[in-house]
């Protein structure tokens, strides 16, 4: 707690804060979905919420992809490279302002609607050659991201994907793709200022 007193009165009162005094790194294979938290604890014998960088391989489900969200809070770098996933759930990572580097599954197909909602230190993502479709507001408030690098298979933008990326300055589509704009015409990109292209 002093420590957290002390960076809040550096840098102002409405300021969050993480501190963490030791990097935990975990690389663990899930067999079975809905069971990422039992694996932790059975293949690392420690307690997921300390993890603060994970890899995993194998299969997740919808439930495991929201106890990253709701309980691995100091979990800042999430690698699922490896992992057997079509479809990443809406609000999947939505409010982890403290996720700074996140590695998408190879073989996924659509970014549910708000994924990752205000992840406001994510810089870069790289999306893999199969992913189709971004939904409505996934990417919506990630203020430090800079550049957006579409595969050739993308088809479809949501609404306001990319709402208040205040930072992104490229956006690069490889082919034929569908923005989708709501009735207010705010498109996928509003609140973009710095988009150059």
């Amino acid at each position: 707690t002093g420590k957290v007193d002390v960076y809040k009165t550096a840098w102002g009162a409405g300021t969050n804060v993480l501190i963490i005094d030791k990097d935990i790194e975990v690389i663990v294979n899930v067999t079975e979905a809905g069971k990422l938290a039992t694996t932790i604890y059975n293949q690392e014998a420690i307690h997921p919420s300390l993890v603060t960088k994970l890899t995993v391989t194998g299969v997740l489900g919808a439930s495991d992809i929201t106890y990253i969200r709701d309980n691995m809070k100091q979990c800042y770098v999430v690698n699922l490279e490896g992992v057997n996933l079509t479809d990443l759930p809406a609000d999947a990572f939505n409010g982890r302002s403290f996720l700074f580097t996140v590695k998408l599954p190879t073989g996924l197909k659509t970014i549910g609607a708000g994924a990752f909602n205000y992840c406001s230190n994510i810089k870069t993502i790289d999306f893999p050659a199969t992913l189709t479709s971004i939904g409505s507001s996934a990417f919506s408030g990630c203020s430090s991201l800079t550049v957006l690098d579409a595969p050739a298979s993308m088809c479809s933008v949501g609404e306001k994907a990319f709402n208040g990326c205040s930072n992104l300055t490229d956006v690069t589509f490889r082919g034929d793709v569908i923005i989708f704009v709501n009735n207010y015409n705010d498109n996928a990109f509003t609140n973009c200022q710095k988009l150059k292209n």
